[in-house]
C-alpha cells in the first residue's frame, strides 16, 4: 500500500490575488463589507459590549457554517446562554464570555478563532487576518483538500497571515478585506462543485 506524503507547501500573495482577480463585482462587494457586517452583529448582540457580541460569535465559530454561527449567536443571548447545539467547548466559552469574561482569557491557544473574533470586534485591524480552511486553501491554491491539510501551528499560521497581508499590500487595502472577499468567492466556487450537504 502507497502511503500518501503531505508536503508543505508555501501560501502565496499570487495565490490570494488569483482568486481576488476572478471574484466576481458582487463577490468583492460583500466580501469587503464583510466584517464590517459581522461588527454591526456583534453590536446588535451585546450594544453596551461589542467585545462580548465579537467574543461569542467566535467562540461559537469552530466547525459551523456562518449561517449556523449567526443562530446560535442569538440562541445564547436570548435564552440566556447555550445547554448544546454545537461543540461542547464552544458552548462552555460562548457562555463564559455571555457571563462577562474577557474573550481572548477562555478562547484558549486557536489562533483562527482568535483572530475571527478581533476581525469582527474591529473591522479595521490591518495586521490579523482570519485563517479557516477556506482561507487556507486560497493562499495554496487547493480544490477539496480535505486531507491535504496541515494543521496550523502558530509559525505556519503567520506564514499565511504574511501573504494576505502582502496581496493586501498589493490592493491597498486590509488583510482581512482581502481574506473575506477570497472566503466568499472560494466558497462560491467550491461550493457549486459539492453536495447541499458539504457546502458549510
Amino acid at each position: 500500500m502507497t502511503v500518501k506524503t503531505r508536503v508543505e507547501v508555501t501560501p502565496t500573495a499570487a495565490n490570494i490575488l488569483a482568486v481576488w482577480n476572478r471574484a466576481t463585482a458582487e463577490q468583492i462587494a460583500e466580501g469587503m463589507e464583510w466584517y464590517g457586517v459581522a461588527h454591526t452583529l456583534a453590536l446588535e448582540l451585546s450594544p453596551a459590549d461589542v467585545h462580548r457580541g465579537a467574543g461569542i460569535l467566535a467562540a461559537l465559530s469552530p466547525n459551523e457554517s456562518w449561517e449556523r454561527n449567526v443562530i446560535l449567536a442569538r440562541r445564547t443571548i436570548a435564552e440566556h446562554g447555550l445547554t448544546g447545539g454545537t461543540l461542547g467547548n464552544s458552548v462552555t466559552k460562548a457562555n463564559a464570555i455571555l457571563a462577562g469574561a474577557e474573550p481572548l482569557s477562555v478562547m484558549g491557544k486557536g489562533l483562527k478563532t482568535r483572530s475571527f473574533y478581533v476581525n469582527i470586534a474591529d473591522p479595521l485591524d490591518d495586521t490579523t487576518v482570519t485563517i479557516d480552511r477556506h482561507a487556507y486553501d486560497v493562499a495554496l491554491d487547493l480544490k477539496n483538500a480535505e486531507n491535504d491539510r496541515l494543521s496550523l501551528t502558530p509559525k505556519r499560521y503567520e506564514a499565511f497571515s504574511v501573504a494576505y497581508r502582502g496581496a493586501a499590500r498589493t490592493l491597498g487595502i486590509l488583510p482581512s478585506q482581502v481574506q473575506a472577499v477570497t472566503w466568499v468567492a472560494w466558497r462560491s466556487r467550491v461550493c457549486s462543485l459539492v453536495t447541499p450537504a458539504r457546502t458549510s
